[in-house]
């Protein structure tokens, strides 16, 4: 897991990341996630439950959210000082908090 954190130093220059590298814990749904979220919002309209810590107002980290048959497997917080993941989600989602792609769309992916 440590090598895909250190990964995101190299999404400016390559503009794209390697999901297909995250296997330690099955997945098969990313959710990307905005800090400030209404977890109620999400689970009425996905059926995943959330964390309530993760919401918070003003901050600088947003979340890459690993799912398998609507349960969390594994949260990564990303600073936007990392990858501006805030700036995609509103150009993607447009008024929502958070992007979901199937695991195998991922694939080619660019940010």
């Amino acid at each position: 897991m440590q090598d895909f954190k250190e990964s995101f130093a190299e999404i400016k220059q390559s503009g794209n990341i390697d999901f297909e590298s995250v296997n330690c814990f099955p997945w098969d749904t990313l959710m990307m996630l905005a800090p400030y979220h209404y977890n109620e919002q999400i689970k009425e309209e996905t059926g995943i439950v959330l964390p309530n810590k993760l919401s918070k107002p003003y901050s600088d980290k947003a979340y890459f959210v690993f799912i398998n048959h609507n349960q969390v497997q594994e949260i990564i917080a990303i600073s936007t000082e990392q990858f501006d993941l805030i700036q995609y989600i509103r150009q993607t989602a447009f008024s929502r908090s958070y992007v979901l792609w199937d695991r195998e769309k991922l694939k080619n992916l660019d940010f």
